[in-house]
């Protein structure tokens, strides 16, 4: 096992659509840096989607990006997530990405 930790800034036009991180990741924490509501920023909230049978559901949780906020998920072959795009804000959405990872697939697809 091993981490990784990336620096990030999400700027206007930022988004990821709904997907599963790779297989070899275990789990995924974001830490923000940025508080959304501080700002007026337009997008950019963590959606943590539902998933039956591997059919992607209406988003279970949106967490929105606060200062000194961490958020976590384990990842698997159903950890849907996806971040709407940035529309409008007047500082950048930043933050550190700290992933738990393996050398070999961790789960089957």
């Amino acid at each position: 096992l091993f981490v990784r930790v990336d620096i990030h800034q999400g700027h206007v036009g930022y988004f990821r659509r709904t997907h599963v991180d790779h297989r070899r990741r275990l789990a995924t924490l974001l830490i923000y840096f940025s508080d959304s509501e501080e700002t007026g920023r337009e997008g950019g909230d963590l959606v943590l989607h539902r998933t039956h049978l591997r059919v992607i559901r209406p988003p279970a949780v949106r967490i929105r990006p606060r200062r000194n906020l961490m958020a976590g998920f384990a990842c698997s072959p159903v950890s849907y997530h996806s971040v709407p795009p940035i529309e409008a804000h007047s500082s950048p959405r930043n933050f550190v990405q700290i992933q738990l990872s393996s050398t070999v697939d961790a789960w089957v697809r």
